[in-house]
């Protein structure tokens, strides 16, 4: 069987997820060696940072490719809640 139409297929998610797995540990390496080796470290922590969300952000738009729907009784009945879970 395969995907569905609207549905992302395997190799989009496993990109994506493999996208935030790159994301992610080259923040941690990256983020410690410029608080190491920089005088100016937190104006370049913090482009970093910003391009790490950014890729992260784009990752997340890969996966959810063809998976955004607008149902507007969840949206009122969640709206309508209070912030309250209800089953």
């Amino acid at each position: 069987m395969g995907a569905e139409v609207g549905e992302p297929s395997s190799f989009l998610s496993l990109t994506a997820a493999f996208s935030y797995g790159i994301a992610s540990m080259a923040m941690v390496f990256v983020n410690k060696a410029v608080i190491m080796q920089y005088a100016h470290s937190m104006t370049l922590l913090t482009l970093q940072v910003t391009l790490s969300v950014v890729c992260t952000a784009a990752g997340v738009l890969i996966a959810a490719l063809g998976d955004f729907s607008f149902d507007l009784y969840g949206y009122d009945d969640v709206s309508g809640s209070g912030g309250e879970i209800r089953g």
